[in-house]
């Protein structure tokens, strides 16, 4: 499972011009620590995903 998550790749911002995992594994002892995914501030996941056309 390490595996796939290390060789999964990476997401690209341009808004934030950093690179992402694009798969992160959080153990329960890393939640309890209170570690976070590493993903781009939420205002901006909005602009990472195409709008669906209105049926």
């Amino acid at each position: 499972m390490q595996l796939d998550a290390a060789t999964a790749g990476f997401f690209e911002s341009k808004t934030w011009k950093r690179k992402y995992p694009k798969l992160q594994l959080l153990r329960i002892a890393d939640l309890l620590a209170e570690k976070k995914i590493d993903m781009p501030p939420v205002r901006q996941v909005g602009a990472t995903f195409k709008k669906a056309p209105k049926a």
